[in-house]
């Protein structure tokens, strides 16, 4: 083995919870924009889905003609 092998994962889960809880409220700014726009996404398509599956929803087209 070499003497100056790198160790990529060292001691990574212990220094994640030691310096993770600092480090995701300095970053809020880059990790919550994604976050909301994904859930605001996700939550409009399965209220969506559960329109266009009801029976107003299968009759809707219906009244548009």
């Amino acid at each position: 083995i070499a003497p100056v092998r790198q160790r990529t994962v060292k001691n990574l889960f212990r220094s994640h919870l030691f310096d993770g809880y600092r480090r995701l409220p300095s970053q809020v700014g880059y990790w919550m924009v994604p976050v909301v726009f994904g859930y605001s996404t996700y939550a409009w398509s399965k209220k969506y889905d559960a329109y266009l599956n009801s029976k107003e929803g299968h009759l809707a087209p219906a009244e548009e003609h």
